[in-house]
C-alpha cells in the first residue's frame, strides 16, 4: 500500500527514510494490532511517499518519482548519538550545510539572546493526519545575557582542532575555542546569519553596526563605550565606566589628563599608528609613562618604545606598579634608558622582573637599590624573592592525581619528572635560569601542572600543562624549544594525555 503525504513546511532537509512499525504510530486503526511496518520516504524535493509492508517483504531500491534521487539518509542512524562523533562534514554535504537557517529569540524579560542551527530528522508519522513528526538537532548554539556574555557551543564534530596550526599549541595563552569556530567556513557562515538576525532584534544604533557577534555583545556589555573602535583595544576593564566614553575621553584617561599640548599630540599620534599598524591599541604601556614619568621630553620619547610582544600577560596596572615602583629608586632619564634596553630584549627579562615584584609588591620597602639596567634589577629582585618567600616555598609539598603521574616515565632518553616540593621546583628554577617557582601557589592549587625533562639528571627543558593543553615549553634562559624537542615533547603529550587508555579531562 502506497500514501503520498505532502510536506507542510520547508525545513530544506536533505532525504530521509525513516522505518517504523505500525504500531508506534497514530494511524485511523488505533484499536488493533498490525504486523505491518511503515517505509516513508521524504525527499528534499517536497515528495514523501509512506508504503506500508508486512515485516517480511523487502522492498525494492527506491526511487524518488519527481526526482530521480536514489540517496536517502537512514533517520535511525541519525536518532543514535554515536553518529554525531564523526565529523558531520562527512556526515553530509557542504552545500546542505550551509544552507541551514538560524533560528533567534529574544527574551525581553530577561534581556538575552539565543540562536540555534537545527536539523531536523523525520521520527514519526500521523497517518490519520497525514503529518510527519521532526526530531531537532541542535548542532551550533549561541547565547547572549544581557550583560552581554557571549556563549558559542558546536554540539557536533566540527573537526575544529584540526585549524590548530602545531607551533599554536605553544602559544602561553593557549588558542581558544571561539578562536577555532572563526576559522571554519561554515560556522563562519552560521554567525553572519545569526548577527544580521540580532542587528534587526537591537534598537541600539551601535549594536546595528556590529560587523560580528563577539562586537555585538561586546557593545551590549559595555554600554558606555560609544565608539566601534574600542572594541579593538585591549584591557578595557581599566577603563572608568561611571559615565559614557568616546575616544578622545579614553585617551584622556590614559594620558593622565596632562596638559602639554606636546604629549597629548604624541599620545594621539601613537593611537593612529598602532591602530593603522596592527588593528588594535594596548595602552598599557603609555598608560605608565603618563602617570609615571615627570619629565614631558622623556615621556614623549619613551611613547616610541614598542613593547608589543611583550604585554601579552602583563594587565595595564600590573605595568604601572612595577614602574611606579621603579620610579622610588631611579630617575626618569634612568627609567627611559631601561626600557629602552627592555624593548629590545627578550620580553623574559621585563615579564619575569614584573611578576617576580608582584609576588613581594606588600613586601618591597627594602628592596635593595642596584645600578639600573635589566639584568641587575632582574637579579636582585630573584634574590629579594628568594629571601621573601624562600620559607614559605621551602615548605611547600605538591600532591598529584594519577592521571599526571602516569606521565613521569622514561622515554627515548629522557627522564620526566614533577617537582615534588617547592624547594625542587626552585632548584629547577634556578638551574633554568627561568621563573619556574613562581608558579609554585598555581600548582599547589592545581591551576596548573609542571613537569621537568632530565638528560642523565641534568633539566634540559621544562613543560607546563592547564586545560588539557601544553601551555608552554621553556630551556634554560627562557629559550623555545628546537624542533626536535618540540616533536618529542607532542609525542609524549598525546600519548600520555590524548590516548585511548588515558581520557581524564585534566585540570578544568
Amino acid at each position: 500500500m502506497k500514501i503520498f503525504l505532502n510536506k507542510d513546511i520547508n525545513l530544506n532537509n536533505p532525504p530521509w527514510h525513516l522505518s517504523l512499525n505500525i504500531n508506534n504510530i497514530r494511524t485511523i486503526f488505533q484499536e488493533q494490532i498490525l504486523p505491518y511496518e511503515v517505509e516513508c520516504y521524504i525527499c528534499s524535493c517536497g515528495k514523501n511517499e509512506i508504503f506500508i509492508k508486512d515485516s517480511f517483504t523487502k522492498l525494492d531500491d527506491y526511487e524518488c518519482s519527481e526526482c530521480g534521487n536514489i540517496k536517502f539518509y537512514e533517520t535511525s542512524k541519525y536518532n543514535n548519538n554515536t553518529t554525531w562523533y564523526e565529523n558531520i562534514s562527512n556526515i553530509f554535504p557542504e552545500d546542505f550545510l550551509l544552507s541551514l537557517e538560524q533560528e533567534t529569540l529574544f527574551n525581553e524579560e530577561e534581556k538575552h539572546f539565543s540562536s540555534n542551527i537545527n536539523i531536523y530528522i523525520p521520527s514519526s508519522i500521523d497517518l490519520a493526519s497525514n503529518k510527519i513528526s521532526y526530531d531537532k538537532k541542535t548542532i551550533f548554539q549561541i547565547y547572549i545575557d544581557k550583560y552581554g556574555f557571549l556563549v558559542q557551543q558546536t554540539n557536533v564534530n566540527f573537526n575544529i582542532n584540526s585549524l590548530l596550526s602545531k607551533d599554536e599549541k605553544w602559544n602561553a595563552d593557549g588558542i581558544e575555542e571561539s578562536e577555532l569556530i572563526n576559522r571554519h567556513t561554515i560556522l563562519i557562515n552560521y554567525k553572519k546569519k545569526i548577527l544580521n538576525k540580532l542587528k534587526q532584534l537591537t534598537k541600539s544604533n551601535l549594536l546595528k553596526k556590529s560587523t560580528s557577534i563577539e562586537q555585538f555583545s561586546f557593545f551590549l556589555k559595555n554600554d558606555y563605550l560609544l565608539d566601534l573602535d574600542f572594541f579593538y583595544w585591549k584591557d578595557i576593564n581599566f577603563l572608568p565606566c561611571e559615565k559614557s566614553l568616546k575616544i578622545d575621553d579614553a585617551l584622556d584617561f590614559i594620558g593622565n589628563y596632562r596638559t602639554e599640548k606636546t604629549f597629548k599630540k604624541a599620545i594621539y599620534i601613537d593611537y593612529r599608528k598602532q591602530m593603522r599598524k596592527f588593528n588594535a591599541y594596548d595602552y598599557r604601556y603609555i598608560y605608565s609613562v603618563a602617570h609615571c614619568i615627570k619629565d614631558v621630553n622623556i615621556a614623549i620619547r619613551m611613547l616610541e618604545f614598542d613593547f608589543k610582544e611583550h604585554l601579552t600577560l602583563i594587565s595595564a596596572n600590573y605595568f604601572y606598579l612595577y614602574m611606579n615602583f621603579l620610579t622610588t629608586l631611579y630617575s626618569d632619564k634612568q627609567i627611559e634608558k631601561l626600557f629602552e634596553t627592555y624593548s629590545k630584549k627578550d620580553e623574559f627579562w621585563l615579564i619575569h622582573s614584573i611578576r617576580l615584584f608582584l609576588e613581594v609588591e606588600n613586601i618591597i620597602d627594602d628592596f635593595p637599590k642596584t645600578k639600573c639596567n635589566y639584568k641587575n634589577i632582574h637579579d636582585a629582585l630573584v634574590k629579594f624573592h628568594k629571601i621573601k618567600v624562600e620559607d614559605v616555598l621551602m615548605n611547600t609539598i605538591f600532591t598529584y592525581e594519577d592521571v599526571f603521574k602516569q606521565a613521569t616515565v622514561n622515554l627515548e632518553t629522557y627522564e620526566i619528572k614533577l617537582p615534588q616540593n617547592g624547594k625542587e621546583l626552585y632548584e629547577w628554577s634556578n638551574e633554568l635560569h627561568n621563573c619556574l617557582s613562581i608558579y609554585y601557589k598555581s600548582i599547589q592549587k592545581r591551576e596548573t601542572t609542571i613537569y621537568g625533562f632530565f638528560l642523565e639528571n641534568e633539566i634540559k627543558f621544562a613543560v607546563e600543562i592547564r586545560d588539557n593543553e601544553i601551555i608552554q615549553a621553556k630551556a634554560k634562559y627562557n629559550n623555545d624549544l628546537n624542533s626536535s624537542e618540540k616533536d618529542f615533547v607532542f609525542s609524549w603529550f598525546d600519548g600520555c594525555f590524548k590516548s585511548n587508555t588515558n581520557q581524564k579531562t585534566i585540570q578544568k
